[in-house]
């Protein structure tokens, strides 16, 4: 038996199994972010009634910085929902793996191998390009929420002076 591209064959299987993991993390971080988000809004309208009570009306220097705060949870929220959607990527047909059963089974290991290694080059292009978008969008997720952060922070300063 041929051992002629082994070593590249695993060499692309591990990459295949690191991508298939760093999309599960940012799948993790996506969901995370929009508990976060949502946990963040729920907290500034508590502590804007807390602080000031139910009939105090926001105007102003506030009530701007709120918004920002606000808009900038929103858009984290949406940023971080459509970072966790599965984005299509590409896999080895049922046919094509049909055909490695039937017309295909007496193949060399050699040849065997290229092609096992080619289809999961096909799966990694392909998983890569959705996991990228993944990690951008979480990326905006993120500064969204330092600008909320820094707007709530604006916000409370100025309820407090």
């Amino acid at each position: 038996m041929s051992e002629q591209g082994t070593g590249w064959a695993d060499f692309i299987h591990d990459q295949l199994d690191r991508e298939y993991s760093r999309r599960d993390v940012l799948n993790t971080r996506a969901a995370a972010a929009v508990t976060s988000a949502t946990g963040l809004v729920t907290l500034v309208l508590a502590v804007v009634a807390v602080i000031k009570g139910k009939d105090f009306t926001l105007t102003g220097a506030v009530l701007v910085a709120l918004c920002v705060a606000l808009l900038a949870l929103l858009g984290s929220a949406v940023l971080a929902v459509l970072a966790g959607v599965s984005w299509r990527y590409r896999v080895t047909s049922t046919d094509s793996m049909r055909a490695m059963l039937a017309d295909h089974w007496t193949d060399s290991e050699v040849d065997a191998r290229y092609v096992t290694a080619y289809c999961n080059l096909q799966t990694i292009a392909s998983l890569r390009a959705g996991t990228t978008l993944k990690a951008q969008l979480l990326l905006g997720a993120a500064a969204a929420q330092v600008v909320a952060i820094l707007a709530i922070a604006a916000t409370t300063l100025i309820l407090v002076a």
